[in-house]
């Protein structure tokens, strides 16, 4: 009797979902920033080390989001709070005390997605700070001012 009751509840929760409950993956979208040769700005550079943190207001510290070798691009994840700032801080060795700070300010603004998948932070009128430059960023070449989609690149950082 437990057997057959089992099967129909799973049988009727399976049956009982429809295609926009089911969510496929949708995200709010990353910052894409593409790293480039000071000397020569429409050639890459491949990066040997870099890490990237993002600074936490409710621990008032710096929290790795990214590490990686031999890249030339990374995305990275903004905050999906109401909060209108992301620090970012970048390394480019292992020794922690050099790096590189900068800054996006931004509206942030929320897209109903569908009923599965609930709503995605999309981010507004960005502005983008070099706020310190201690060892490695030359420059910063900001390409958006909306960060919608991850099918642009966001930044350029000149190393």
């Amino acid at each position: 009797m437990m057997y057959r009751f089992s099967c129909v509840f799973i049988l009727f929760f399976l049956f009982s979902c429809q295609d926009k409950d089911v969510c496929d993956e949708v995200k709010s979208p990353k910052l894409i920033v593409v790293f480039k040769k000071q000397e020569s700005p429409t050639e890459n550079k491949i990066m040997s080390y870099i890490k990237v943190s993002r600074f936490n207001a409710d621990t008032s510290a710096y929290e790795e989001i990214y590490t990686g070798e031999q890249v030339d691009s990374i995305s990275l994840p903004l905050w999906v709070s109401q909060v209108s700032e992301t620090k970012l801080r970048f390394y480019t060795n292992s020794n922690i005390a050099s790096y590189d700070d900068v800054s996006l300010t931004y509206t942030p603004e929320v897209e109903y997605t569908s009923r599965g998948c609930g709503f995605k932070r999309l981010y507004k009128n960005i502005t983008y700070n070099l706020t310190s430059s201690a060892t490695s960023i030359q420059q910063i070449n900001p390409q958006e001012t909306e960060i919608i989609d991850e099918s642009k690149t966001h930044l350029f950082i000149n190393f």
